[in-house]
């Protein structure tokens, strides 16, 4: 169990770090300063919209199995955020992340 928890509280500092801190350059890389406050909940977005969902798949596949692919798509969508050269990825990524940070979330 200790394994679990110590994954599931670097997994929540990783997310709570990157949206603060990354999100807002990244999308200054690719957009006007002016777009910023609709670009800026989109993270958010995504979470909200797994957060039902994730619910229900925990219940029936239990915590652990649908947490552990939250914990990869969002590593994997937030690196993708570093490394997005245009907008509409930089969207999809940043979406998608916040999707995964619901998902962990809700079957943590």
């Amino acid at each position: 169990m200790q394994p679990f928890l110590i994954a599931a509280l670097l997994a929540s500092l990783a997310f709570q770090i990157h949206f603060p801190f990354n999100a807002a350059p990244n999308f200054q890389r690719v957009a006007s300063a002016s777009e910023l406050p609709q670009l800026m909940p989109l993270f958010w977005v995504g979470f909200n919209l797994m957060v039902l969902p994730a619910s229900m798949w925990a219940k029936r596949f239990g915590a652990v199995q649908v947490m552990a692919p939250g914990a990869v798509v969002g590593a994997v969508a937030s690196a993708g955020v570093a490394l997005a050269g245009n907008l509409t990825v930089l969207i999809a990524l940043q979406v998608l992340a916040g999707a995964a940070w619901g998902v962990l979330l809700m079957s943590a």
